[in-house]
C-alpha cells in the first residue's frame, strides 16, 4: 500500500489521529470553525476544528495525490468501488444514525 504524504499545513498524521476525540467528528458539512455554532468552513482551513470523514481526509491529506488516494481507500473500505469517492464518503459520513466508532473503524480499515 503506497504511504500518504501528510499536508504540511495539518497538525495530524493521518484521519484516525485527526479522529481520536469523538468531539472532532461531524455530519452534514465537510468542517466547522466551532462544535457549538457549526458554522462550516473549508476543510483546509487553519481554524477548522471538527470535521466529517471526508473532510478529516483532505484537512490531513490534501487535494492532490494523496488526498485522492485516501478518499479512494475510504470509499473502498465502505463497500463503493464506482462513482465520486468523496461522494460516497460524505454520503456514508451523514447516514443518519452513523457513530463516531464506525467511521474510526472505516479509517483504521482504509489505513488513514
Amino acid at each position: 500500500m503506497e504511504t500518504l504524504k501528510v499536508r504540511e499545513a495539518s497538525r495530524y498524521s493521518s484521519v484516525r489521529a485527526l479522529l481520536r476525540a469523538g468531539s472532532r467528528w461531524i455530519q452534514g458539512v465537510m468542517a466547522t470553525k466551532n462544535r457549538e455554532t457549526e458554522i462550516a468552513c473549508s476543510a483546509y482551513n487553519p481554524d477548522a476544528c471538527c470535521f466529517c470523514l471526508a473532510g478529516a481526509a483532505r484537512h490531513v491529506y490534501g487535494n492532490g495525490k494523496s488526498g485522492k488516494e485516501a478518499l479512494r481507500r475510504l470509499a473502498e473500505a465502505i463497500g463503493h468501488t464506482e462513482g465520486n469517492d468523496e461522494g460516497n464518503v460524505t454520503g456514508w459520513n451523514d447516514q443518519t444514525g452513523r457513530t463516531v466508532e464506525e467511521v474510526r473503524d472505516i479509517a483504521k480499515k482504509a489505513g488513514v
